[in-house]
């Protein structure tokens, strides 16, 4: 699996760890939300909103609190990562 991050449309550099880490954690996302099909997830973090597209078909995260868990997450993660401090998007990309 390959994955980027892209902060206000600017790919971040990412090292093999982080590279591999990202996309098993958007793989892992996408499975539990039984999304195991397509080759391309995305996540798309706005402030304070969150969206999720599977080959590029966005899916509705209305599942109970499941945009709060995802996003809080992925918030989590990003937050050790240098260069998205003052991002207004961050998209988060994993290729099957």
């Amino acid at each position: 699996m390959k994955s980027s991050i892209l902060v206000d449309g600017k790919e971040l550099k990412l090292n093999h760890f982080i590279q591999e880490l990202t996309a098993n954690l958007i793989d892992g996302i996408a499975k539990s939300l039984k999304f195991s099909e397509g080759k391309r997830i995305e996540f798309v973090l706005k402030h304070n909103e969150i969206e999720m597209f599977v080959e590029a078909q966005q899916i509705p995260l209305d599942l109970g609190h499941a945009s709060q868990i995802v996003g809080a997450v992925l918030k989590g993660f990003l937050s050790n990562l240098h260069g998205i401090e003052s991002a207004s998007e961050v998209r988060m990309v994993c290729e099957r």
